[in-house]
Parts: structure tokens; sequence; C-alpha cells
């Protein structure tokens, strides 16, 4: 079901559960997705504990943390806005419209991307009996001219961990690495990217989409991305891990007014146990 709730001081939120997980929309701080666990559980995205409650000043970056779409390639922003950061104001700070489609589904939508002529609507689907959540990002040209091309990107923060999983279909898992002293970033050829966080695997899949049907990434490495942050003082004296994120993005698309180029993304909240050696666990779940 889909209730009306207060969340960590937003009053707009949205919680999705179906008694097995939760998922937390909060329109208002760019229809970002805050919360997802098992009911009663942790949370598996990370959340900047600072900023929480507050309205994002148009302009600034909050890094309120959870999970969002902005337009890919970040290269390209210098190009469509005044200053190469923070993300479009339209996708990662200003209030989305939030629609109920069902007991199981909300759709977010943007306002106006200025500088690319697009809009992001964004469903969100919770499967009734199970953990997983499907979610559907598409960017819709609003208007012509500004032709070049464009993708949907999704950012998931996650707590850091001292490792993280990616995979290419069913191809073996690749370790990342991360580096507590320095924040990097790493492309992957990859449809899959994988978070540990005590006993919970979290994973995030790409799933195919009709309207990228003979598109291809270039380079292939555009497909994932894992950033790093690296350890920083002041999130631990407030009670925070730093975070990382795991990073996926559709083909680049020249979109005409009307048409759209579509991210699909899957949720998947599985237990293991932290005891036992670790890959082998993942390899079986994500093989399922």
């Amino acid at each position: 079901m889909v209730a009306s709730i207060t969340y960590n001081g937003w009053q707009d939120a949205l919680r999705l559960s179906n008694g097995i997980v939760e998922l937390v929309i909060v329109p208002s701080v760019g229809g970002r997705i805050m919360r997802y666990g098992f009911v009663g559980g942790p949370n598996v995205l990370w959340e900047n504990k600072a900023v929480a409650g507050k309205p994002i000043k148009l302009g600034d970056w909050a890094n309120t943390g959870g999970d969002k779409v902005w337009v890919w390639p970040q290269d390209d922003w210098p190009n469509r806005m005044p200053n190469a950061w923070p993300p479009p104001a339209a996708l990662d700070q200003a209030p989305h419209q939030a629609d109920i489609l069902d007991t199981h589904t909300v759709r977010l939508t943007s306002g106006p991307v200025i500088g690319w002529g697009l809009r992001c609507l964004r469903t969100i689907q919770l499967a009734p009996k199970s953990a997983h959540i499907t979610l559907t990002s598409a960017l819709r040209k609003e208007r012509d001219g500004a032709a070049f091309p464009m993708g949907a990107w999704a950012v998931t923060q996650v707590p850091t961990a001292p490792q993280f999983w990616t995979r290419k279909g069913s191809g073996p898992l690749i370790t990342h690495t991360r580096d507590p002293k320095n924040s990097t970033k790493a492309f992957y050829d990859a449809d899959m990217l994988a978070s540990v966080q005590d006993e919970l695997l979290f994973s995030v899949r790409r799933l195919p989409a009709p309207d990228n049907a003979g598109l291809a990434y270039a380079p292939p490495t555009d497909q994932a991305q894992i950033y790093c942050n690296a350890d920083d003082p002041w999130f631990a004296q407030n009670g925070m891990t730093s975070y990382t994120e795991l990073e996926l993005t559709s083909p680049l698309k020249t979109l005409k007014r009307g048409e759209t180029i579509t991210l699909v993304t899957h949720y998947q909240l599985d237990k293991i146990n932290p005891k036992r050696p670790i890959e082998p666990q993942i390899q079986a779940i994500i093989s399922v």
C-alpha cells in the first residue's frame, strides 16, 4: 500500500510497503527515494542527517543522499548550465509532482529541465509479495531544438563499505575495493552493482528498456560507475559513515520533441550470512 507520512521532518513523504519491505519517497527534495529496507530493519540507502527535513535551495548541493535521476553525460553539463555543478535544479533540488497510480506504484514528474528541454518521469513500482522494486526513469523531450545526445542516469547513494561488486550479464563478479583516503570513480561494462551491509545484500540492476533498442554505449564502460567518497571526519563527527554511489545509465540518444530515453533499474534486497564467504553468496543470489 501507499501512505502519506512524515519522514525525518519531511511532511510530504510517501511510504510504499508490502509488509516485507518499505520504500520512502520525498517528492519535495528532487523526488528522491530516501529509504529502502526490510520493514523494521535498517535503511540500505545513505542519508545526510544534517539536512534531514530541510528543503534544498535551488542552486545548492546539499548532498541529501538517497536515490535520484540526473542526466548523462556529466561532461556535457557545462554546455547546458551556467556552472558545471551542482546538478540540474529541476532534477536534484526542486520538488517533483507525485501521483499514486495504484496500491504499489507511484509516479514522479519533474519540472522542465532548463538547458536540456526535457522533463523526467519516474515510475516506482513495489512487487506485491517480494523485496523487489522496479524503477522506470524516462527523459522526455518537451521542446524542439537543442539536438544533442543525452541519457538517464540513476545515482544511488549507500553507506560506505570496504568493497563493492559489479557484474555484466552472467559473467564473473568483479570486486571493487574502496580507497578510504581518496575519492575515486571507476567505470564498468556492467549491468549490476551490489553493496553488502552487515547481513544485507543490496543489488541494483539495469533491465532492458523498449525505447533503447538498437542503441549502444560508447564507450561500453559508460554503463555503470562506482563513486567512492573518501573518509570524511565531518560525517563521522555527526554520526554518519561516508558514502558510495552506485550509478547506472541508459545509452545516449538525440531526442526529438515527444521522444523519450528510458532507464529501467531493479532493486533487490537479500539476507546473507556474514560468517560465510561473501562472494559465493552474492553469485548464487544474483544468478537467480
